[in-house]
């Protein structure tokens, strides 16, 4: 048995539906320049009530595309570390300890304007007091070639007393165990100190990363112009 609809039902069911795809397609095209807008930023921007922006994005199945936090990830914890280290706090009665006995640390991160703001605090357990933070932004678009990696390890030479390590997207030169300059967005940074004096005429100045100390910025087409950086990055891991 059919449920009879009036020709008046059909129709406005109709110009509704028309209305509906007109409002999507406005929303798709905010979504070219505003990703991650919601339903609430999204009804000030084409200046409709929030409720029917929302009722059309659940109709039509729209999310905004550009919502960072729609993926997430976490590390794991692996069973394999329990073996060699234990909580210790696990066997300890925290309502016996003073303020100062024991501090936790954490970190967490916000991506802002193309990088990862990071912030690390460190905490009293006992009093809650932030004792200690820190932060730090590293750009998701910061990135070394392999190329020029191998170019600056071929100019500074003595590949016996200087070593690299590459961790994330940051290269770190290391003579005796210290660190000596740093390879970021294929860029050498070379810390200024007396031990890098040779440098000041020859280079500009800058930070690696927001937070670090003043470095001399050698380029890939400088470092061949520099004869002695092996002594002078030698020169540096001895006076620290």
């Amino acid at each position: 048995m059919h449920a009879d609809k009036s020709k008046k039902d059909i129709y406005h069911k109709k110009i509704k539906d028309i209305k509906d795809q007109t409002i999507k397609t406005s929303i798709e095209n905010t979504f070219l320049t505003h990703p991650a807008y919601g339903h609430r930023r999204l009804a000030i921007q084409l200046g409709m009530n929030n409720k029917k922006v929302l009722r059309i994005m659940h109709k039509y199945g729209i999310k905004p595309p550009g919502l960072w936090y729609q993926k997430m990830f976490t590390t794991c914890s692996d069973p394999a570390y329990l073996v060699n280290y234990t909580n210790l706090l696990k066997t300890i009665d925290l309502s016996t300890l003073s303020v100062g006995d024991v501090w936790s640390c954490d970190l967490t991160y916000i991506k802002f304007q193309g990088k990862f703001i990071y912030l690390s605090i460190i905490q009293d357990i006992v009093s809650k007091e932030i004792v200690g933070f820190n932060l730090g932004i590293l750009s998701i678009y910061m990135s070394n070639s392999k190329d020029t990696i191998a170019y600056f390890l071929k100019r500074i030479g003595n590949s016996t007393r200087i070593s690299i390590r590459c961790e994330f997207n940051e290269c770190t030169l290391y003579t005796s165990g210290k660190a000596v300059a740093v390879i970021c967005d294929d860029l050498l940074y070379v810390p200024v100190c007396e031990a890098s004096i040779p440098l000041e005429n020859i280079c500009e100045t800058d930070v690696p990363y927001l937070g670090a100390k003043l470095h001399y910025v050698i380029s890939e087409a400088q470092v061949a112009s520099i004869p002695h950086l092996s002594q002078i990055l030698l020169a540096i891991g001895k006076s620290h």
